[in-house]
């Protein structure tokens, strides 16, 4: 009895001192295995994980339950929740009754039930469940299973919690995404665009059957070489006659330079042809070069984009659209057609060359799409700012009519079982998109993120090896790629996004690299 006894409090130690490094982590440290919509991160000290949700759990709920008097139920922003695990689990049930008469949350041994229930859920069976209640975050401690467990207690200073709370939260993953904006450096084949887009059909189909979630293509214009793909909307409309459900993302659409009636229009043809699947983003082009021919002042082009934003959103929130007058444009009532499927609208993105832009995506409420030419250590700081954003904003400051809070980030890979192959391709690939090349256009890139010279020197610094321990490129054998993922997954991302079809990278080192990834890699970061 004597030696049982020595095991449980041993085994309760392990778990408090689990439980007290969770609470006490930011979220920047923490390991995060799940991703998603903020609902929770698995992290631990090793040997006793937890499931720990975000203290914006509370408003996550504004978003789908309705409200009781004033308050929500939900966490206070210092009492988030922990519940130790062993083992990833398919999600979990919370259920919360109503308060008693004094406004104190109910002890589970009283008549009329229990405050909080807790079910351990794998699949649709129900392997452990507890109850708990309490003021105090560590004054309750529920023996079960024959082990013990430190909960805290779901408690609000004003008292207000819904009545009743029945809310299931899917464990989430890291995603995975493709990129193109179909380069094609010279020499030239015959037919070479035609080929082009070819591959590009059979890259999306390839990847929704590897396991990739979405399909992003960038909006380039007047950038031979360096980028065919001037009308996204048209190759995402011919990839989602191939595909069924990979999410069809613009990476981005530039903003400044088309009337909002064609945005709207596009976008939701688009979400109308692929059932639902369009991912919108949104962005003002990053260099004078590109956006010149069609009269964009540069000086005026965030004002502009915003209005356009603006305007966009009111047509895809009413089906007659009253009309927008603003300093850039003035636009008549009309109804604009199709309607999205996605109501009020797609999933809202916008890309962040600069580290600096992360924050003011987040006060906007839309999702941010790096790029790694930022290393991870760079990055990190950036994601943190860019959470602490989005979760303080306000629906004044917000494009959309909901937030949505997912990092993603864009990387030049290739995949190999030989791992110096993959390693020198996917560097190969880094080094040409990003600016070392002889393409006759290439100096006129990168004007947002101080010129062509800036980023080219910054790789030139770096070997091949380096640019992979510092996530700058992706690439090697399925164990080298996992470990950099990891890393990315660790400062905060939810996507990673690849790009494969770039520089001198051929149509069959992309398929094998597809097939690979979604063969050895996808399926260890899946729940």
């Amino acid at each position: 009895m004597d030696q049982h006894r020595k095991a449980t409090n041993n085994a309760e130690r392990k778990v408090r001192v689990g439980i007290a490094q969770v609470t006490h982590q930011t979220w920047n440290k923490i390991v995060a295995r799940s991703r998603g919509h903020g609902q929770g991160h698995i992290t631990g000290n090793g040997t006793t994980p937890a499931l720990h949700f975000r203290p914006c759990f509370l408003d996550l709920t504004k978003n789908n339950l309705p409200a009781q008097k004033k308050g929500f139920a939900g966490f206070r922003e210092t009492d988030p929740l922990a519940l130790p695990h062993k083992k990833r689990l398919a999600y979990i049930l919370f259920k919360l009754s109503d308060l008693t008469a004094d406004g104190r949350l109910r002890n589970p041994k009283e008549f009329s039930g229990p405050a909080v229930a807790a079910k351990f859920c794998n699949g649709q069976e129900v392997s452990e469940s507890s109850t708990f209640q309490g003021n105090d975050p560590f004054s309750r401690v529920m023996q079960f299973s024959h082990k013990t467990y430190h909960h805290y207690a779901l408690d609000d200073q004003h008292h207000q919690f819904l009545k009743f709370y029945n809310q299931t939260l899917q464990e989430t993953t890291m995603k995975f995404g493709l990129m193109t904006q179909i380069q094609m450096p010279k020499p030239w084949a015959p037919n070479a665009e035609t080929t082009a887009y070819a591959n590009t059909i059979k890259q999306a189909a390839a990847g929704e059957a590897a396991g990739f979630s979405h399909f992003w293509v960038t909006e380039q214009h007047f950038f031979r070489e360096i980028g065919h793909s001037p009308c996204p909307d048209m190759i995402l409309s011919a990839v989602s006659q191939h595909t069924k459900t990979i999410r069809l993302g613009f990476a981005v659409i530039v903003m400044t330079i088309h009337n909002p009636f064609q945005v709207a229009e596009r976008v939701a043809t688009l979400d109308v042809l692929s059932g639902g699947r369009v991912e919108f983003g949104m962005g003002r082009g990053s260099t004078n070069y590109m956006v010149e021919p069609f009269h964009v002042d540069r000086a005026t082009e965030r004002e502009l984009a915003g209005e356009a934003a603006e305007a966009v959103m009111k047509m895809f929130e009413n089906e007659y659209f009253l009309g927008y007058k603003g300093k850039h444009f003035d636009l008549m009532d009309r109804y604009v057609t199709p309607r999205p499927v996605q109501s009020p609208h797609p999933p809202l993105w916008s890309a962040a060359s600069n580290l600096s832009s992360y924050e003011r995506i987040g006060e906007q409420g839309l999702g941010v799409m790096g790029v790694t030419r930022n290393s991870i250590s760079e990055t990190k700081d950036a994601i943190r700012v860019y959470r602490q954003a989005i979760r303080g904003t306000d629906q004044s400051k917000m494009i959309g009519k909901f937030p949505n809070e997912q990092v993603a980030g864009f990387a030049l890979a290739c995949c190999d079982m030989d791992d110096r192959v993959g390693r020198d391709v996917a560097c190969a690939a880094a080094r040409w998109y990003n600016g070392d090349n002889q393409a006759e256009l290439n100096p006129k890139r990168f004007a947002t993120a101080g010129g062509v010279e800036a980023i080219v020197s910054k790789f030139r610094s770096r070997s091949n090896d380096e640019l992979i321990e510092d996530g700058m490129a992706i690439g090697g054998n399925p164990d080298t790629i996992s470990r950099t993922v990891e890393k990315w997954a660790e400062a905060g991302l939810d996507q990673m996004i690849f790009i494969l079809q770039a520089g001198h990278t051929t149509q069959d080192q992309i398929m094998r690299s597809i097939d690979l990834i979604g063969e050895k890699v996808i399926p260890r970061f899946a729940s």
